[in-house]
């Protein structure tokens, strides 16, 4: 579960694991604009089956250019190679996305236990997670620092808590035609497709229109967001752009 900041008065260090998106820019911009914590950027060079990762290393490494006019922050890189899903054409889930950054940010905590990381910062919405995807954070965390006495446990901090917005307008048809592709696409058995509501696609929208909103236009033409781009492009086809034209 997400913690709210304690003593926040106080200097804390913050590790931000950041892709690019609009999720972890709008995070990270608001953590260097309103706060004075030190910041540490990661960003995991995520190669899979798809080659969005070329397109998301190209563009973190933009913002955060762009960012650094802001104040200074420590940012860091790594590379996973993950070939496990070498028949989805989609390069896997977000799900899979999430276990890899929070295993390598906890490994950031344990390994480099010296800049004493106060909080992790994922990027996720809060209308996008049921209990378990919340609880999933956390029993990580618990997992990975049993028994390292000697290291500081870190807690999940969502600095996007007040983006949260279920009121904009939006056409019924638009909205029928998301939850249609995902009800389509992107479900598997497991899926409890009471989560998937008119209303939750509504909240996504709307937050993120906010969050959009709140960026300036220079991070606003940097984000990232396609699935399945070509060399840079976006494709116009994947949940995300079909989602995304109707937020920028």
């Amino acid at each position: 579960m997400s913690e709210e900041i304690e003593k926040p008065n106080k200097t804390k260090n913050i590790l931000v694991m950041f892709s690019g998106g609009l999720d972890s820019t709008t995070a990270l911009y608001k953590l260097l604009k309103e706060t004075n914590n030190n910041i540490y950027v990661h960003h995991i060079i995520l190669k899979d089956t798809s080659n969005r990762w070329k397109s998301e290393l190209d563009t973190s490494r933009d913002i955060v250019k762009y960012l650094k006019n802001i104040r200074p922050f420590d940012y860091s890189e790594s590379t996973v190679e993950v070939q496990l899903n070498s028949e989805d054409p989609k390069g896997g889930s977000r799900h899979d996305d999430n276990s890899t950054v929070l295993f390598i940010a906890n490994q950031i905590c344990l390994v480099e236990s010296y800049k004493r990381i106060d909080y992790i910062v994922i990027s996720e919405l809060e209308c996008e997670q049921d209990k378990s995807t919340k609880d999933y954070a956390t029993d990580m965390i618990d997992v990975m620092h049993k028994r390292k006495w000697s290291v500081k446990k870190p807690k999940i901090y969502d600095p996007l808590k007040e983006f949260n917005n279920n009121k904009c307008t939006i056409d019924k048809d638009i909205i029928n035609k998301i939850k249609n592709y995902v009800l389509s696409n992107l479900i598997t058995q497991e899926t409890p497709i009471d989560l998937i509501t008119n209303q939750l696609f509504i909240n996504i929208i709307c937050t993120k229109r906010k969050m959009y909103q709140y960026l300036p236009q220079g991070l606003q033409n940097k984000i990232v967001y396609c699935r399945t781009p070509n060399n840079n492009n976006k494709c116009n086809n994947c949940f995300n752009c079909l989602l995304y034209e109707n937020i920028v």
